[in-house]
Order: structure tokens, then sequence, then C-alpha cells
């Protein structure tokens, strides 16, 4: 408004705007070190709007008049001259009295205490920086720079496109001095286990130096980079380092960005600047400097007594134990010296046991043995001045067994079936993030879009010690919109001998997926190292999202074990984090404790050190005896104490690691001695009683020795009824077959440990014995038969001898040696063989007499043979001569060479698409005739008569090759196929449907009709269902291709049929043999197929035609399941959908596209998928295992 105009020179610039007010002033606006004061007050309008100041548009200086105008306008004044100047057009001059002479920008002076400290901050002194280029050298600088994702509040890893941060630099000693105080390239020490680390500047001459300003780095994170708690300055003089004198800070403790130093004036040419930590953090500097001010030393800053406040964190409160933290405030002086602490128990109930944790450190934790009300007095020194305060707090007993402390920080690692690049994982137990939605972005925890809805995904821990847990927290990510709560979920544990068991989750699923809150989840307790959390993506959802996942230890302690540790005299020992508690129950577990403070000074001499430590969760205490010895490192392990533990049957119990020895100096350890125990595996434990073992000590000869106490284990459901089911199976009979096959999967799908707990499984064993014995026997039974049938051999015998040879050779080894008369089958095929000698012989001497009339017919009929031949091919010349018409060429010549590269279907499809769509209207034409019209006007008309976009494409695609053919062989000289169009769908015509999948509730259906079905069909349903394979192939296979104890089916066959051709047998369409894989009811199905086979008519194959050996008709199954979708009301049952249902499945529930391609049969994989890689047998097989497990699961649905 007033115009004021910045410029370097002497001169004044003012162009103000106009917005058509009668009067404004802008008073003392600094300008070139002196105040200017503009004011506009509109002449003639007969208002005063500022007394004592004229009319129009004045500008005053230092607060006299200068000059007034008669109008507004842009006008230039020089202070040096006094003269007016108008860039845009002369106004009026009322008055010109001149003014104080304004000096140039580069010759003010800057004085205001302001715009100084900004300077300075900004490492901008005026004077000349003795630091800049020297020579840093640091006590620790860590060799890389943090990862990108430590940054809590941006991300700097270029999965936030909107981020303007950084990524951080690799610390360097060097920065410090590089003249810029930006916070990047900067020195930290990051991962120094030093509590102080310094930097030493040295410089390339003396320099006379009294103030140094320090710069530094807070990235404000939690355990991440700040300024220090303290820092020295310290200066060379030539034979030792010195502290700098009659110091002075600005600020007077350490602060980030700009820290000032003055001292006596040093003459040197090193400076070294030391660092104390912040507590369980880090000190970062951008850049130290290095002036000679020459101000005032004489009066240096006196230090006062540090400040303190006591408060209770009741976030970090618990059962018998709380969280106290003091803030002190200090001066920072004395400079030299370092902060102490203290804690000191004042009063306590009568009787508690007190434990105070970090008792020389601002934040501990107290522990009670009873509730009550506790003091504490705590005391702070800065090394000459203290203070002290008191606080007293009520600590209260928490409900016994309950959810203890949050135990996923602890986690050793986390992981995940898969996870977004921009999520992070780890932020799903990071104690430092509390969400306060369900909504607060991506980058924060765990996503993992995009995922097909119904498709299971997890996220678990895995902790270096056992944990016991019984509850969890879970605050869901869900945006709204693809990332969604779940549909379904469910935990799973590792137990001890390392097998994944379900965890019984007792809050209901409703309850545990609200959203904007955490959702609590109790579950029975387990001990494990892994906890996995299993989540469904739900429909209309493309992703699971956790913000947070906490998982609480739930334990109940009965007393925790004594901790021994035996050192040197000096040497600091490690206290265990984790200690052994015992539970109610008697089993060991590890659980964390906190102990008292152990100083260097209580182990400075030989002697015994108590420490008490508890463990919060519970309130219970032990202590941890200290040995300190001055010849530990020459002690001999003398005693080894036995380890007893208590366990339930079929549960292999969580052993210690280490034991309790005692040496030849009178010192005992439990921890650092390790022990190797031997497997135990849950069968070794399935009695009730004690039962023992040995281990083995390191360092020792002396075993370990180990009772464990058995005791008898509750009943269990899944127990009972596995016991339930091999009873059931009775006398064990032919017909025992279902009751076996079902006891055994029952007891399969136990865990382990449970199948212990089965104390008649030998019944079952002998049962599959017996079993499998009456099958062999029926199976040798039906040979005897055949061969019995054989009767009197004669010449007509060869049918009866060859069926039983083929149904000896059907048998397994076992099943060979119980046929009885096999002797006889031997006897049979050498008297047929001397029968059929015998008959040849005549028939022989009778040919021999025919064969001399013979030769001398055919001498003569040779030569008529030649003559007919050399007519013949000088005819066939004459006529290739006049192939003229497409008709002639596609029969002659272009179907003869295409039968010898594709199949028999494909040869008959090939000639009935020539002789219903071709012939008819272009067969007659002559070849080089036919125009690329004439092909596009039969093509038009095959549409136009209402047949399939497919009929078309077809015969678009055999003229194709034809005329390509004829091209390429000289009969045509042009390819009118070159300029005709490949056939469009019609407007309006829907594309053909792929062959549709069953649903899982139409497979149930389908599985339940065929329980009422002939035995012949109920095993090939389910070969079909379980493998994909085709129904020719299905109809080839013999007994001799089925593995029945793997499970395996080899298919080397395909039986094929055309009209033309008949039912012949070829290689499957791939032209490979593969292996297929079927499950324990399919195969207990063929079992007993062969079972029935075999007491009637005995073949090679596995599914033969009615009364006959021979195999299956490859038409039977597709009209086998026309008649049975009639009878179960499915539509459209058809062996091609069940191929189409197996890869559907298979693929949806997670098998890799390239096994299941194998399966089928498919000779490239594109026609499975374009997209997969190279299968194996274990995919192949896992393909047809999910294939099963899906249909199981919509079966037991049904």
């Amino acid at each position: 408004m007033a115009g004021i105009q910045p410029r370097s020179d002497e001169k004044i610039e003012l162009s103000p705007i106009d917005f058509s007010y009668d009067h404004f002033m802008v008073n003392n606006a600094r300008y070139h070190g002196h105040d200017l004061t503009v004011v506009w007050d509109k002449p003639d309008d007969g208002k005063t709007w500022y007394n004592e100041c004229p009319e129009g548009y004045s500008l005053y200086i230092d607060g006299t008049l200068a000059f007034t105008l008669k109008d507004l306008a842009h006008v230039v004044y020089d202070s040096a001259t006094k003269e007016i100047s108008f860039p845009d057009g002369a106004v009026e001059i009322v008055t010109n009295n001149g003014g104080a002479a304004i000096p140039t920008a580069m010759n003010t002076a800057i004085t205001e205490k302001k715009v100084l400290n900004m300077l300075e901050k900004s490492g901008m002194h005026g004077m000349t920086n003795l630091a800049e280029g020297a020579e840093v050298t640091a006590t620790f600088t860590p060799d890389k720079a943090r990862a990108a994702s430590w940054a809590e509040k941006h991300r700097a890893d270029g999965s936030d496109s909107t981020s303007k941060a950084v990524n951080e630099t690799v610390p360097d000693p060097q920065a410090v001095v590089d003249g810029t105080t930006v916070d990047m390239p900067f020195w930290g020490n990051y991962g120094s286990v030093n509590e102080r680390d310094s930097l030493t500047l040295k410089l390339s001459s003396k320099q006379t130096v009294d103030m140094a300003t320090l710069y530094f780095y807070n990235d404000r994170q939690t355990n991440g980079y700040s300024e220090p708690s303290k820092f020295a300055v310290e200066y060379w003089d030539g034979e030792a380092w010195q502290a700098v004198r009659q110091q002075t800070r600005t600020p007077s403790a350490p602060r980030a960005n700009y820290n000032a130093v003055y001292f006596a004036p040093v003459e040197t040419d090193q400076f070294r600047f030391t660092f104390t930590n912040k507590d369980k953090g880090f000190t970062a500097v951008t850049e130290i400097q290095l002036f000679n001010e020459g101000g005032d030393r004489d009066h240096p800053a006196q230090n006062t007594a540090p400040s303190v406040k006591l408060a209770e964190d009741t976030s970090m409160t618990g059962n018998l134990y709380t969280t106290l933290k003091a803030t002190c405030t200090d001066d920072g002086m004395p400079y030299d010296k370092d902060m102490s602490y203290a804690w000191k128990l004042v009063s306590a109930p009568e009787g508690a046991e007190v434990i105070l944790s970090s008792a020389n450190k601002p934040t501990t934790t107290i522990s009670g043995s009873v509730e009550g009300e506790y003091t504490v007095r705590f005391t702070v020194s800065d090394g000459e001045l203290s203070a002290t305060a008191e606080l007293t707090v009520t600590l209260k007993q928490g409900a016994a067994g309950g959810l203890g402390e949050d135990v996923a920080p602890s986690a050793s690692s986390v992981e995940s079936d898969y996870t977004s690049s921009w999520e992070n994982l780890n932020g799903i137990n990071n104690p430092s993030f509390e969400p306060t939605s369900s909504n607060v972005g991506a980058g924060k925890g765990w996503g993992n879009w995009r995922q097909s809805a119904g498709s299971e995904h997890y996220v678990g821990y895995t902790w270096d010690e056992a944990v016991t847990v019984g509850g969890a927290d879970i605050y869901w990510y869900d945006d709204g919109g693809g990332t969604q709560v779940p549909s379904k979920l469910r935990m799973q544990y590792l137990d001890a001998s390392g097998t994944w068991q379900d965890v019984n989750i007792t809050t209901p699923f409703e309850s545990s997926i609200a959203k904007n809150k955490y959702n609590r989840i109790e579950f029975d307790r387990v001990t494990t190292t892994r906890l996995r959390l299993y989540v469904t993506v739900r429909s209309g959802a493309e992703a699971n999202g956790i913000y947070r996942f906490k998982v609480y230890s739930s334990i109940d302690v009965a007393s925790l074990n004594e901790v021994f540790l035996a050192t040197k005299p000096g040497v600091m020992p490690t206290l265990p984090s984790n200690v052994t508690a015992v539970t109610s129950d008697g089993a060991l577990i590890s659980v964390p404790v906190t102990w008292e403070t152990l100083t260097a000074d209580m182990i400075a001499t030989d002697g015994e050190v108590k420490l008490r430590g508890v463990n919060n969760s519970t309130g219970k205490m032990t202590t941890c005896t200290i040995y300190v010895r001055s010849d530990m490192d020459k002690a001999t392990i003398t005693s080894v104490e036995p380890v007893e533990v208590t366990t339930t049957q079929g549960i292999v119990p969580a052993l210690p690691k280490t034991v309790k020895v005692g040496y030849n100096n009178g010192a005992f350890d439990n921890q650092t001695v390790k022990v190797t125990w031997p497997a135990i595996t849950a069968a070794e434990l399935a009695n009730v009683g004690d039962v023992n073992f040995e281990g083995e000590v390191e360092g020792t000869a002396t075993k370990a020795m180990l009772t464990i106490h058995v005791l008898k284990a509750p009943d269990d459901p899944a127990v009972a009824a596995v016991k339930e089911l091999i009873d059931a199976i009775g006398e064990v009979t032919l017909e025992s077959g279902d009751a076996i096959d079902a006891a055994r999967a029952a007891y399969d799908e136990l865990p382990e440990a449970k199948k212990a707990l089965v104390d008649n499984y030998e019944k079952l064993t002998a049962a599959e014995e017996a079993y499998t014995a009456l099958v062999d026997a029926a199976a040798a039974k039906a040979v005897d038969d055949l061969i019995d049938a054989i009767g009197e051999v004669t010449l007509e015998s060869g049918d009866a001898i060859k069926a039983a040879r083929a149904a000896y050779d059907a048998l397994t080894d076992t099943q060979k040696e119980l046929v009885k008369n096999y002797e006889k089958l031997l006897a049979a095929e050498e008297l047929y063989e001397e029968l059929t000698a015998s008959a040849a012989a005549i028939a022989q001497k009778a040919a021999e007499e025919a064969r001399k009339a013979q030769e001398e017919a055919e001498a003569a009929q040779k030569a008529a043979e030649e003559a007919v031949e050399a007519a013949k091919a000088a005819q066939e010349a004459a006529e290739a001569a006049r192939i003229l018409t497409l008709k002639q060429y596609g029969e002659r010549v272009f179907m003869p060479a295409k039968a010898v590269t594709i199949s028999e279907n494909g040869r008959y499809s090939y000639q009935g698409c020539l002789d219903r769509e071709v012939y008819p209207a272009l067969g007659a034409v002559k070849m080089p005739e036919i125009t690329p019209a004439q092909i596009a006007a039969l093509l038009l008309d095959i549409q136009a008569k209402g047949k399939a976009h497919a009929t078309a494409v077809k015969v678009y695609a055999i003229l194709h090759g034809l005329f390509k053919m004829a091209y390429l062989g000289d009969m045509i000289r042009q390819n009118p196929m070159d300029k005709v169009e490949r056939p469009k769908p019609r407007k309006g015509e829907a594309k053909a449907a792929a062959p549709a999948a069953y649903t899982g509730e139409e497979v149930s259906t389908l599985l339940s009709a065929l329980r009422k079905e002939p035995l012949k069909w109920q095993a090939l349903v389910h070969i079909l269902i379980d493998t994909g394979i085709r129904r020719g192939e299905c109809c080839a296979l013999k007994w001799e291709d089925v593995d029945f104890k793997t499970g395996e089916i080899t298919i080397t066959k395909n039986l094929c049929y055309t009209p033309a051709k008949g039912v012949y047998m070829d290689t499957p369409k791939s032209g490979q043999t593969r292996t297929v894989y079927v499950g324990d009811d399919t195969t207990a199905l063929l079992r007993k197929l062969r079972t029935e086979q075999a007491s009637k008519a005995v073949s090679a194959y596995i599914f033969t035609q009615e009364g006959s050996p021979e195999p299956m008709h490859p038409q039977s199954p597709t009209r086998y399941l026309k008649k049975l979708s009639d009878r179960c009301g499915l539509p459209d049952l058809h062996p091609h959908k069940l191929r189409h249902t197996f890869a559907s499945v298979a693929i949806t529930n997670g098998a890799d596209v390239a096994s299941v391609s194998e399966a089928l049969g498919h000779s490239d994989k594109a026609v499975t998928l374009r997209m997969y890689t190279h299968a194996n047998s274990e995919s192949v097989s896992k393909a047809a295992q999910i294939m099963r497990e899906a249909i199981r699961k919509a079966a037991n649905k049904g």
C-alpha cells in the first residue's frame, strides 16, 4: 500500500498501490538502519486525518519530514542529493525539506538482536571461521546410513510420491567443517557402544580462539539422534588436553541446532569435543565453528543446582509394579562433570520386598511383593550441586493367571506370507506407534494388496525364547475400500515337537473385527516360540491390513528359579533377561525378569553378591547369586544338578538349555553351561509315570540327569473319536475296508502328541494287516479259478490261457505266492504251445507243396503287375496334371499331407469341415481361378446362415493352410488368402463360453449321488475329480499303473474313438507319460474295485466293459454322466467339465499354474495359463492335494 521498494543503493523508492483510500499511514518501517514513515492524506476533501502532518503523500525519515507530493505517485528520492524523480510521470511537489542521508545496503550495520540470532543460527557471524577445512577424526562413526524405514513420520524410500524427505547420508566426521549448518551431511555415532564419543579438529596452523559454535541435529525419533546430554570442549597445549576456562554457554544446556561456547582465549592447533549421549540415544553434529571473537571473558556463568520433578507413568503400570520418571532441568554446569542419579526406598508396607531397577537412571521400575503405599526418594547431582524429591505410589495386585505384558515387541522377527512393498510389516509390533483410527494411511503396518476374496494369509512372530501367551489385541487397518477387516480368522502355534497346532480362540469372531479400536482376542494359554494369525479376505475386498498386533503373556507361575552366575573380579556378568519359571502344574517356562542394579564396585573383589529380580506380569521374585572368584578362568566343574520337569501324556515339555553346575572353587552357575538333551518323542511320554533321560553337559563328562514326571492327560474328544473308530472295525472281512480307511484317516489327522494317547492303535495296524491278507487271498483265488477254468487243453484254449496269465501277472508278488495251481497254468501253456506247434508242422508241409506252384504263378503275376504299375503310374501322372479344382487338390494333396501331422480326430474334423462347408461352394472351381472375393463370400454366407463364429474361423484356418501349401508347391501363382480377413463375430453374437467349473455345492451334490452308484463308476468319477485326466486316459488305465502306497497313477495311454477308425489305443495327447496323485478315499475305492473285479473276470484294465476284460469304451463315461445328470439334478455333467473343475479349484486354492498344466497333460503350459514356471513332482502332488481338500470342505458343508 505505502509502496516502499527494496534497493541496495542510497535512494528511497516509493510505488504506492491506489486502493482509493483517502488516507493511510505506515509508521517506522526499518530501512537501511533508519525508520521510514509514509503518510497519505487526500488533499482538498475537507478532512484532516493526521494532526501536524500536511495533506498529500509524505515521506518522513527518522521522524523528520523529507518531502510531500500533491498526489500518490511512483517517486524516487535521492537522500544524498535531495533530488526527486518520477519514473511514471511527475506530480506537484508540495515540500522538499530533505532528510538524513541513507547508507547503501552494504554499508548498513546489522544491530537487531533477533536478526543477529537468526544469522548466527544459520552459521553467519561476520567473523572468520577458523575451523573450516580442518582435519577431523572421531572415536566412532557408523559405516553406513540408517535405512529409510527408520523414520516413522515421513518416508524417503520412494514409496510415498508426496514425501519431501531425503534418505540420510553416511555419517562423516569431515562434514562438521564443511561450512554449512544444514542437517545433512553430518557426523553421528548411531550404534556406538561408548557412553561418550569425541570429535578432534586439527587446524592447519596454531590460531587464537575464544569462541566455538556447535550445531546439533535432532531427528525427533525414539532412541535416535539428538543433542547430547553434555559436551566438553578441550584444546591441546602441546603436551596434554586441557579444558577451556572461564566458559559461558548460550544456551546453558545443549539443545538442537545452535550452541555457542565463549571461553578465555587459547592458542592451539587442535580442539577436542567430547559428547555424552542422552539415555538410550545418540549424538549428531552438523557443524562446528571456531572464532576469535574478542569479547568479555571475565564474567563466566555460575553453576546453579539442578531441579527435579517426579511422576508415575501410569501407562507402564501392572501387577505390583509401576514406572517412575524423573524430569531433571540443569544449566549444564560444571561442563566437565556428568549428571548422576540415584533412587532410594524411603518406606514400604511391613514385610514387603522391594526392587528398584535402573536405580541410577532417570527412569526406574519399582516392584513390591505386597499391595500398599511405597515412598521413594530421587537425588540428582551435577557433580557439584544436587537436588532431591520424594514420591509415594500405590502398588496393586493384578488378577492371578490374567494377561500380562505385550511380548510382541520382544519378538526376534516378524513374518508374513506377503506384504505390499509400500507397507511396514515391522510396524505391527512397534510400541511407539498407536493408531488413532483404522484409516491413518499406508506405511504404518501390514497390508497385502492385492488378493482374491476368500484367500487366506498370515502374519506371525518368532521369539528366541519360548513365551507363554493367552491373549492378543488387534487394531485392524480398514480404509473402507479394498483393504477391509477379515471374514475369518484363526491362529496357530509351533509346539515343542516342531508341529503347527491350532490355537483354541475363546473370543467370538463377531467381537474381534470392530474398527477404530483394539479388539481383544483371548485364547487357551500356549507356550511357543512362533505364533501366526491367519486372516481371510472378505467378499468385495482385495486385501487385509493390521496396524498393531499385540500378544500378551499369560502365565500361572508358582515360582521363579534362582539364578547363579560366576565371574572374575572386575568382569561384569550378563544378567539374564529371562529366567526359568515353574508353573502351577510343574511345567518349565521362560519369563522376563527385571533385576536390581549391579555396579562395578560390587564385583571388584572376590566374594558373593546377591541381586533380586522380579517378573512384572506376576509379581514373582527371585534372586541372582553372583560368585566372584579370581581363579574362575581355571575352575573345573565338580557337580551337575539333576533336572525335574512335569508334563502330561504325549506332550514333550520345554527343557532348559543350561544346567546348574558346581565348581571346585565353591562357585555355581546355571546360566552359561549348556546341556544337550536327547531327542524325546511324544510316544516315550505316552504313559503315566516318571521317565528318565541323560544329557551331555558342556565342559564335563558328568551327565545331567533329567526326570520327566508324566501326569494323566485330560480326556480329548479327538482321541476318543479315533479310538471309537478303531473299536468299530470289529472282525475283519472283505467288507471292512471303509471302516479301516476311516480309522486310519482319523488317526493320521491327529497331532503327534495326541497320537501317542491312542492306546488301541495296535488294533488298527492288526486290522490293516488282516484286511490286506484277505484282499490278497481273494485276488489269488480268482486267479486259481481262471486257471481251473482252462480245463482240457485244446487248440481252442488260447483265450482262456491268456486270460489266466494276464490275471496272474497283474497280481502283486505277495498275491502270486498265494496262487495254489500256478504249476497247472505253466503246464497248460506248455501243452498249448506243443499243440500249436504240431498243427503248424502239418500246415507247413501242405504249404510247401503249394509254394512251388505259387512261385511259378507269382513270377507270371509279377510281370503282369509291373505292367499294371507302369500303366498306373502313367495314369496318376496324367491325373495329377488334371488336378485343377479345389476338391481334387484337397482330397489328393492337402488331406494326405495333413494326415501325417494331425491326430485321427483332427483329420476327421478337417474332412468334415471341407465336405460340409467348402466343397459345396468352391469344390468345382479351378484352383488358379479362385479369388479372395469368392472366399470372403463363402465366409459371410456361413455366418449369414446362423452358424457359429467359430465355424467360420475354422473354415478360414483350413483354407489358409490349403492355399499356402498350394502356393509353396507352385500350384498357384498368388495366394488369395493373403487378401482375406479373419472372420469377426456378428454384431450381438456372444462369445463362446469357456467350459464352466462346478461349484463346491455342485461337487458336494455329485459326491452324495455317487454313493448310490456302482463301485466302478464311483472310482472312475473320483479319479476324474482328483486328477483332471481325460476320459480316454482314464479308460486306458491298468492296475499296473497304480501305486497304492503313494497314491500315484502313471498315465501312459489314451483310449480313442472316431467313426472312421473305431476304438484304438494311442499315446497321451501331450505325447508324454506323466504322474498324477489321488487321495486316500480314491485309493480305498480302487482297492475295493480290485477286490470286486478279482471275484469276477480278472482284467489288466481297471475299468472294463460289462462281462468282458476289455477296456471300457471311451465314450461310456460321457453317456453315464448324462444319465447321472438326470438322476441327481445336476445339468450338463460331462468328463471335460470335471477336468475344468480340477484346474479351476487347484489354481484358486494356490497351486502354481505350471504344476496344474503338468497334471492336466497339456503339452504347452500356455494352454493352462501363460504366466507360470516349471513344475515338479511335489507341486503336481500339491495341485491334487489342494483339489481334494477343497472338495472335502465343500462336501462337509453339504
